[in-house]
C-alpha cells in the first residue's frame, strides 16, 4: 500500500489507528515456511527466516518476493536483525551460529558459530557494534560484533537449573511435515515450538540497562558496563517468563508468562544514575528470590521510587480465560496487542494502553493456526501490523480505507444521494461572462501549484545512504515451445507470492504455492 497525501487533497491521519481486517497473505515457498520476520529501517524491504534455512527478501510495496538466500545456516533461521543502513542482515539460526549477509548481493560476509545451542532472538544491544542473544537452553549474551568476543549475563545458580523445555530443530527435508503436524498438534516439533521456545527472553532498556527472564518467575535488571544486577523484580511465583517487548519509546515493557495475564511495567531511571547503584551478589538474588521476597513495588530490594521496573498495567479475559503466544505494542505506543495461544485459532485483542479497556479483536481462522509473532510496520503511515501464523504464512492488517474521489478533485463535494444539479447557463461558453465583484477568482488562482515540496510529517526521511530497494534482476525465461508441468500442477500465485484474504476459501486455507518465475519490471 502507498499512500500519497498533501494538503487539501487526502488527510493521512485516517490510516492511523488499529488495523480493521486482514487485507493480504504472503506465503512462502512450500517446505519453507517463515518462523521469524524483520522489517528494514524504512519498511520498504521485509525479511523473513524459514524452518529449512533460507531467507526470503520481500519487496513491501508491491508484496513481491525478489530475492532468496540459501547455504548461510544448517537449520532453521529463529531470529533476524537489520542494521541501521539497511545494508546488512544479521541472523541467528538454530545450529548455533550467526551470519552476517550482504543485502545488495545476497552473499553471507561473515559467519560465526558460538556453540552455545539454537539463537533465539537477536536485539541491538546497549553499545555501538553489540547485539545482545538470547538461546535456547543458555543464559544471554552480549556479542560484540567484530571478533569483538561474546560476554554472558549473570545467572548464579539458575544455570545450574533445567531450562525451559524445547524440542531440538526438525531438519530441513521434514519441516514441511512438521508444518502440517503443527495443525493438530501431533507429530514431531511443530512451527509453534520452533518458533516460541524462549529461553531466557531479553530485552535492551534505555539508559545501557539489559532486562532478562531468569527461572522462578524473576525480571533481572543488569547494568551495561560491568554486567552487575542491580535490580531483581518478582513476577509471580511458580512462574516462567516467556516474552520480553519494549514499546517504541522504551520506556514501557510487556511481559508475558505461562499464566493468563499480559504484565505492563513502567520503567523509571534513578535519580542519581545507575552507576551509583549498588550490585547485587548473584547467590543473593537467588536466595531472596526463592524465599519468595517481594516488596508491593514488586522489586525485591527497592520500594516503589527505586524500583526501576514498577507495575503499570495487567490485562488478561476473565470470560474466555486466554492464554497468550505472542504480545507487542502498537507502532504509536498507543496499544498492547496480544494474540491467543492455540493450534487453531488466530484471535488478536487489542487493549488501550492508558485507560485499559479493550478496543478491538482482530479474527482470521481460516488458514492461520495461531500465532506466532507480530510485528508493526516501522512507519505510522500506514499503520499495518503483520502476524506470523502457525502454517508460516505471513497475514497484513489493515483498515478499511474507503474511496475518497474529492482527493482528486476538492472543489467536488461527496453526495450521500442523488441530487438535481442545475446547469449555469454560461458553464460551458467558449467566453465566459465577466465575473462580477462576489464571484471573483482569488488573486493567486494563476499561480503554480507545488506538488514537488513536502509538508510536515511524522516520518521520518531516511538518509541518502540507506538502502531501501534492491535492483531489478531480470531472469530468462524458459525455451519457447517447452512447458514447467510443476507450474501447471502447482499453480502460480498473483503478485509474486501475495494473495488477498479469500472469505470463501473452502479448503480451511489458502494454498501455499508462488511464482515460480521472477517478472521482470520495477521492483
Amino acid at each position: 500500500m502507498v499512500v500519497l497525501t498533501s494538503r487539501g487533497t487526502g488527510d493521512a491521519s485516517e490510516l492511523v489507528g488499529l488495523p480493521e481486517h486482514c487485507e493480504e497473505v504472503l506465503k512462502p515457498p512450500p517446505g519453507q515456511p517463515a518462523l521469524c520476520l524483520a522489517f528494514n529501517p524504512s519498511g520498504t524491504l521485509l525479511a523473513t527466516g524459514c524452518a529449512g534455512g533460507d531467507i526470503l527478501i520481500w519487496n513491501y510495496q508491491t508484496r513481491a518476493l525478489v530475492r532468496t538466500w540459501k547455504d548461510g545456516h544448517n537449520g532453521a533461521v529463529r531470529c533476524l536483525v537489520w542494521s541501521p543502513d539497511g545494508h546488512s542482515i544479521m541472523s541467528g539460526g538454530a545450529d548455533g551460529s550467526i551470519v552476517t549477509w550482504d543485502v545488495l548481493s545476497g552473499r553471507p560476509t561473515a559467519s560465526q558459530p558460538l556453540g552455545r545451542g539454537a539463537v533465539v532472538s537477536l536485539c541491538p544491544g546497549p553499545g555501538p557494534g553489540q547485539l545482545l542473544l538470547t538461546f535456547r537452553a543458555a543464559p544471554p549474551a552480549v556479542l560484540t560484533v567484530g571478533g569483538g568476543g561474546i560476554q554472558h549475563l549473570p545467572l548464579a545458580g539458575w544455570s545450574a537449573c533445567d531450562p525451559p523445555e524445547a524440542p531440538e530443530p526438525a531438519p530441513a527435508e521434514a519441516t514441511s511435515a512438521g508444518a502440517e503436524a503443527g495443525k493438530d498438534g501431533r507429530g514431531g516439533a511443530s512451527l509453534a515450538e520452533q518458533a516460541t521456545s524462549s529461553g531466557y527472553p531479553a530485552a535492551t532498556a534505555p539508559g545501557s540497562a539489559l532486562i532478562y527472564a531468569a527461572m522462578r518467575g524473576a525480571l533481572l535488571v543488569v547494568r551495561a558496563s560491568d554486567l552487575a544486577i542491580i535490580d531483581a523484580i518478582r513476577v509471580q511465583a511458580a512462574l516462567r517468563v516467556s516474552s520480553l517487548e519494549l514499546d517504541p519509546g522504551g520506556t514501557r515493557l510487556i511481559v508475558l508468562a505461562n499464566d493468563r495475564a499480559v504484565r505492563v511495567y513502567a520503567m523509571q531511571a534513578p535519580a542519581q544514575g545507575l552507576e551509583a547503584l549498588p550490585a547485587r551478589d548473584p547467590g543473593e538474588v537467588e536466595a531472596l528470590v526463592a524465599a519468595k521476597t517481594r516488596r508491593p513495588s514488586g522489586s525485591i530490594f527497592y520500594e516503589e521510587r527505586g524500583a526501576l521496573l514498577r507495575p503499570s498495567r495487567r490485562f488478561e479475559q476473565q470470560i474466555e480465560r486466554n492464554t497468550w503466544s505472542a504480545a507487542t505494542f502498537s507502532g504509536d505506543g498507543e496499544y498492547v496487542l496480544a494474540a491467543v495461544a492455540g493450534q487453531t485459532e488466530h484471535v488478536i485483542y487489542a487493549w488501550n494502553s492508558h485507560y485499559g479497556h479493550t478496543d478491538r479483536v482482530l479474527e482470521c481462522i481460516r488458514g492461520a493456526h495461531g500465532v506466532l509473532a507480530m510485528a508493526w510496520h516501522p512507519q505510522l503511515y500506514p499503520m499495518q501490523l503483520l502476524t506470523l501464523g502457525g502454517s508460516g504464512s505471513i497475514f497484513i492488517w489493515t483498515k478499511i480505507l474507503s474511496d475518497k474521489w474529492t482527493a482528486f478533485a476538492p472543489d467536488f463535494r461527496e453526495l450521500e444521494e442523488n441530487e438535481e444539479y442545475i446547469e449555469r447557463e454560461d458553464e460551458f461558453d467558449v467566453v465566459q461572462r465577466a465575473a462580477t465583484p462576489d464571484q471573483s477568482l482569488p488573486a493567486n488562482v494563476d499561480a503554480d501549484l507545488d506538488i514537488v515540496t513536502r509538508g510536515p510529517s511524522n516520518t521520518p526521511t531516511p538518509a541518502s545512504s540507506d538502502l531501501l530497494f534492491l535492483p531489478v534482476v531480470i531472469q530468462a525465461e524458459s525455451d519457447q515451445g517447452q512447458e514447467d508441468p510443476d507450474a501447471d500442477a502447482a499453480g502460480t500465485v498473483p503478485n509474486g507470492g501475495a494473495t488477498p484474504m479469500d472469505e470463501d476459501d473452502s479448503d480451511g486455507g489458502p494454498d501455499l504455492t508462488v511464482q515460480k518465475r521472477a517478472r521482470p519490471g520495477v521492483i
